[in-house]
């Protein structure tokens, strides 16, 4: 599958879970979609930079190596509780999550779409050659949701 392809499975999964959600279905399979969307959109990123992805400890890596890249605590919030909510729902020992832990893990999902979605940076070139060059736009990826 490819990056373009993972970003569009990670936003119909998000939507869903968030209906899901919503609706009161089974925390059990809300849990599971959750972390369908997150894992879609590592993917997506770390397929674009050339990471490895096919497996959960490869994804997880691939996750956290993107969360140092742009240091930012709550991206990492995200991320460990969309790996809870996969914990969730296969063993059912995480607790019940609320409104606050869901729109951590769209965060992440947003969040993560951006990386998946930005022009890989060109650090070989230089200084002079990238000053002539306008910058580059920027997606507006603010709900991968839709």
């Amino acid at each position: 599958m490819k990056s373009a392809e993972h970003l569009t499975k990670a936003k119909q999964f998000l939507n869903q879970a968030e209906i899901a959600y919503i609706n009161g279905e089974d925390e059990f399979e809300v849990c599971g979609i959750f972390w369908e969307a997150a894992s879609h959109v590592v993917q997506a990123a770390a397929l674009r930079r050339g990471l490895d992805c096919d497996s959960l400890e490869e994804q997880t890596l691939a996750a956290q190596s993107l969360i140092k890249e742009t240091g930012d605590p709550d991206f990492k919030l995200g991320f460990t509780l969309a790996e809870n909510m996969y914990s969730h729902s296969l063993y059912g020992f995480f607790h019940s999550f609320d409104d606050r832990d869901v729109a951590a893990v769209r965060y992440f999902v947003n969040r993560m779409a951006a990386l998946a979605l930005a022009p890989p940076e060109a650090p070989d070139l230089a200084p002079a050659v990238t000053a002539d060059m306008p910058p580059a736009p920027i997606p507006n990826i603010q709900e991968v949701a839709g």
